[in-house]
This record gives C-alpha cells, sequence and structure tokens, in this order.
C-alpha cells in the first residue's frame, strides 16, 4: 500500500480549513448573539411589570464582545439606567427574608437556553468544515 501527499494539496487544504475557520466567526458570533437574546427575552418575560416594580424587566441588558477568539454576553440587571436595575440585583442573587428570597431567574434562563446554546455551536462548527 502506498499513500502520497503533495504539498500543493496540503496548501489546498490549509486554505479550506482558513476559510471554514473565516467563515464559522460570524457562524459563532450569531450563535452567542441569538442564545443572548433569547435569555434575555426569558428573564424580562419571567421578571414582567409588577405594581411595585414596573420597569424591572426593563432594565435587563446585554453587554457583548464578539472580537477576538472568545465571544462573550453578559446578561442581567443594569445599575444607573433609572430602570429599577439596582433592585434586580438584589431580587436575583440576594438572600432577603423569607416573603423576598431570591428570584435566581436569569440562572434559570440560562440553563433553559444552554441545550439550544449547545445544539447551535454544534452546527455552526460542523457548517464551518462542511459536515
Amino acid at each position: 500500500m502506498k499513500f502520497r501527499f503533495t504539498h500543493m494539496q496540503w496548501d489546498r487544504h490549509g486554505a479550506r480549513v482558513e476559510t471554514a475557520v473565516r467563515d464559522s466567526n460570524s457562524d459563532f458570533q450569531e450563535v452567542v448573539r441569538g442564545i443572548a437574546y433569547s435569555v434575555r427575552t426569558d428573564w424580562r418575560t419571567h421578571w414582567g411589570p409588577s405594581r411595585h416594580l414596573p420597569y424591572i424587566g426593563r432594565s435587563i441588558t446585554i453587554d457583548m464582545d464578539l472580537a477576538g477568539p472568545v465571544y462573550e454576553a453578559e446578561i442581567g440587571p443594569q445599575k444607573g439606567l433609572g430602570l429599577q436595575g439596582s433592585i434586580g440585583h438584589l431580587l436575583e442573587d440576594a438572600n432577603g427574608a423569607a416573603r423576598n428570597r431570591a428570584t435566581h431567574a436569569g440562572d434559570r434562563a440560562g440553563r433553559r437556553a444552554e441545550p439550544r446554546f449547545e445544539r447551535a455551536v454544534g452546527e455552526a462548527g460542523e457548517d464551518g468544515i462542511g459536515g
């Protein structure tokens, strides 16, 4: 049995891999962006307006960094917007009294999105390498 592989074949293969990586970057950015908006919407829906906190849901924002090798989205109540974001941190995480327990709505929204995120990342990776 004999195998033969020329340098030209390796160069063509390398060009295909570079193209796949470049194309997959935008796919992965879209995955992070889409899931981040989905989590924010889920979280906002759970918090919804209430009589005492009519703007609490709108205080949930997204900060994204989609440049470079790591794509990040930070989702949560934003302090300083005048939309009750400061109290949102207390609602989400603080250990309050029995009647005012932490909601952990953002954590639950994130966990609900994990399977979709993993599936979308896998699909974007497969698309990038021609799978």
